[in-house]
């Protein structure tokens, strides 16, 4: 009797330090892929995406909550320097470069139309005498202010694409950030309802 009861603290030893093992090579696997998957976001999402989605399966779900606070896009500043700058500025910061170069690119063009319109316009009402015909003639045309509209036109529609951009990328970046790192949205939703009693009861279901 005596032999089996130390045999059986002999494995109980050895399971218990099997196990501790076992949570102490989890949690390193845990903080590296933490690290490893924060590095590559910040690299780049959607040209690292499937490395992330591998190296996630690795993750609690409270580590995963914490990269995506970590890491989740925000579209206050991008959309204040879209309006207020403008040039895409706001879209290269938060990290959509198609944004920013079509943005750079829109107020680019519009305002080189602006110049060129306000230049031939100046022209255009200048006036200078013809000595061989003694008559008055204006210097330019009036295609300056075919050109100032057409600079218009393209400032609005840059600007507009500017206001635009900003959430939607930010909710496309979330919503694809939460997919690599195999998170579900977290939400918190009322429930109400009546016990058997009669009584009428709320709670709160929270989902993540």
């Amino acid at each position: 009797m005596r032999k089996v009861i130390v045999l059986m603290i002999i494995i109980c030893i050895f399971s218990s330090v099997a196990f501790t093992q076992n949570m102490e090579e989890n949690l390193r696997t845990n903080e590296e892929s933490f690290l490893i998957i924060d590095n590559l976001i910040k690299k780049g999402l959607y040209k690292n995406y499937g490395i992330i989605e591998k190296e996630a399966l690795n993750l609690t779900g409270a580590q995963k909550l914490t990269l995506y606070n970590m890491n989740e896009k925000n579209m206050g500043l991008p959309l204040a320097l879209n309006i207020l700058i403008g040039f895409g500025l706001g879209s290269t910061i938060q990290g959509d470069s198609v944004g920013g170069w079509i943005g750079l690119l829109g107020d680019t063009v519009g305002l080189t139309f602006l110049f060129v319109g306000v230049i031939q316009s100046i022209k255009y009402n200048a006036v200078k005498l013809n000595t061989y015909t003694m008559t008055v003639e204006r210097e330019g045309d009036k295609d300056g202010i075919a050109m100032m509209t057409v600079s218009g036109v393209i400032l609005g529609i840059s600007r507009i694409f500017q206001i635009i951009k900003p959430p939607t990328y930010t909710v496309r970046y979330n919503n694809d950030l939460r997919q690599a790192l195999n998170k579900e949205v977290l939400s918190i939703a009322p429930i109400f309802d009546f016990n058997e009693n009669g009584s009428f009861v709320m709670a709160v279901n929270i989902k993540y």
